[in-house]
């Protein structure tokens, strides 16, 4: 797909999602049986799994861009954001959501509405390289999340994409952007 992108536009910058851990463990360990039983985990719990999936994106990413002898993919840091969601849930730190188990549908774990707004502004940060605070919430919601919540989401998909380098998205040099 890169090959086809830089042939049709050798300026392009493709754009990769890394995703969250099934069942938070991956495909291997011990997977949780239900969706309640991540409202028990720690974040320090996933993170290992999260940072070897990782791994193996940025591993393809880099010999990628080695072959092109630049960097054309950028990788959409949407796991570790979700991470960060579920550490804000723990803390008390995210109206309106008080256990992990409500962000997600099924312990394979398929987003709820919170979760996939989170997603989606990391995406929109990582491809715009733009501060998603301030967006007006997706219509696709429907009203499900308040306007706080919005931008509590926008905050930490902001973080999670100026904190991760493979994203291409620097911190800006003005507080607060």
């Amino acid at each position: 797909f890169v090959d086809l992108a830089l042939e049709k536009n050798p300026r392009a910058r493709v754009v990769v999602q890394m995703s969250w851990t099934i069942f938070d463990t991956g495909l291997t360990g011990d997977r949780i049986k239900n969706n309640d039983e991540r409202d028990d985990k720690k974040v320090a719990d996933i993170m290992p799994t999260q940072v070897g999936f990782a791994k193996l994106i940025e591993m393809q990413v880099a010999a990628i861009d080695a072959k092109l002898k630049r960097q054309a993919v950028f990788i959409s840091p949407a796991g570790y954001a979700v991470l960060n969601l579920r550490q804000a849930v723990i803390d008390g730190k995210m109206p309106g959501i008080a256990k992990q188990s409500q962000l997600f549908s099924a312990a394979l774990g398929h987003a709820k509405p919170a979760l996939a707004a989170l997603v989606t502004y990391v995406n929109f940060a990582t491809i715009y390289r733009r501060n998603p605070i301030g967006l007006p919430p997706p219509k696709t919601f429907n009203g499900t999340l308040t306007a706080e919540q919005h931008q509590r989401l926008q905050e930490i998909a902001w973080q999670a994409v100026v904190d991760y380098p493979p994203s291409g998205v620097p911190l800006p040099a003005a507080a607060g952007q």
